[in-house]
């Protein structure tokens, strides 16, 4: 079904596949049982926060993921160095998904300044996954 509907997201999780070990993921959140944390959910790599309610439901308390919805929106959105930075390092992140959904949650200017602290490793049609140093 993804490859037919979505083919460049259908490409973007096969070079994810490819990707050495398991390295955080950044990618946009939102509510459950919606298109959000499908790049985690499908690649299998860890990410920064997934469905919120989810976390809830599983954690019990939003004590252990608190702050983390405000943050990912901040990586998205801040042309800060140092506090991009400090955020790629607190959550290990080594890669950024930049798509359709991160654009229209963050805005079309989302992650242009996690662009500028690595390289593009994957780009096809609306998908880049930049890969940044920690």
């Amino acid at each position: 079904f993804l490859k037919s509907s979505r083919p460049d997201e259908y490409e973007a999780l096969g070079w994810l596949e490819t990707v050495p070990g398991a390295p955080v993921i950044l990618e946009a959140t939102g509510p459950s049982y919606s298109p959000y944390g499908q790049v985690s959910g499908r690649s299998g790599l860890p990410t920064v926060l997934g469905w919120v309610g989810h976390e809830l439901q599983w954690r019990g308390s939003s004590q252990p993921f608190a702050g983390r919805e405000e943050d990912v929106a901040t990586l998205y959105r801040s042309s800060d160095p140092q506090e991009l930075g400090g955020l790629i390092k607190k959550y290990r992140v080594e890669y950024v998904y930049l798509g359709p959904l991160e654009k229209a949650k963050y805005g079309p200017q989302a992650g242009q300044g996690l662009a500028a602290l690595g390289t593009a490793a994957f780009q096809k049609g609306q998908i880049t996954i930049y890969k940044v140093k920690l």
